[in-house]
């Protein structure tokens, strides 16, 4: 998760940085409904938790979720990239084409931790967290765009905010359930 905080600011502040210079309705032009067209069916990578220990179970589901996260990194980062690119280069058209992308690369992160199935109840939480945090990304981005007024912009700064406090929280919960995932290292055995 340390990796998606990284790459969602850093896109975030890009997309933030041109927002403050579009238009409302030129950045309605690149909302979801059109990244929904070419959203793909998402099938969840089948955990292989073993029945016969439910610790066992919880941590194969929790590095399931975090398997997620490696998998999603490289895809944020091109379209960070690109987003990045058409920003230097003044090419609007690659800019919107960068966003929209975004969209659709974050709409199917999502689809793609709610489709894994979890049974432990911390794990559970762990990834509803990641769903939230992801969805209020996605609601902050499009927010940040049509930021177009000095009461937008301040109403952004408050989501953003609200943003960074919950992928504080997200941490937590993860650095949690690393330590209760760790290896128990044995005592030495008495002679």
């Amino acid at each position: 998760m340390n990796k998606f905080t990284k790459i969602s600011a850093a896109a975030l502040v890009a997309l933030f940085l041109t927002a403050c210079d579009k238009p409302a309705d030129k950045a309605a032009t690149t909302t979801a409904p059109a990244a929904q067209e070419t959203k793909t069916e998402v099938a969840a990578p089948k955990a292989e938790t073993p029945a016969a220990n439910p610790a066992d179970a919880a941590q194969a589901e929790f590095q399931q979720v975090l398997g997620l996260d490696a998998e999603f990194t490289p895809a944020l980062n091109a379209v960070q990239q690109k987003i990045v690119e058409a920003q230097q280069a003044g090419n609007k058209e690659a800019l919107e084409a960068g966003v929209k992308e975004y969209f659709s690369t974050m709409e199917q992160v999502i689809a793609k931790y709610e489709a894994v199935d979890v049974k432990d109840a911390q794990v559970k939480s762990f990834k509803d967290s990641v769903v939230e945090v992801l969805k209020t990304t996605l609601d902050f981005t499009k927010e940040a765009q049509q930021a177009d007024t000095p009461e937008k912009q301040q109403a952004v700064a408050e989501k953003q905010q609200t943003l960074l406090t919950k992928a504080a929280e997200l941490q937590k919960v993860q650095n949690e359930l690393q330590a209760r995932f760790a290896p128990k290292q044995e005592a030495p055995a008495a002679k």
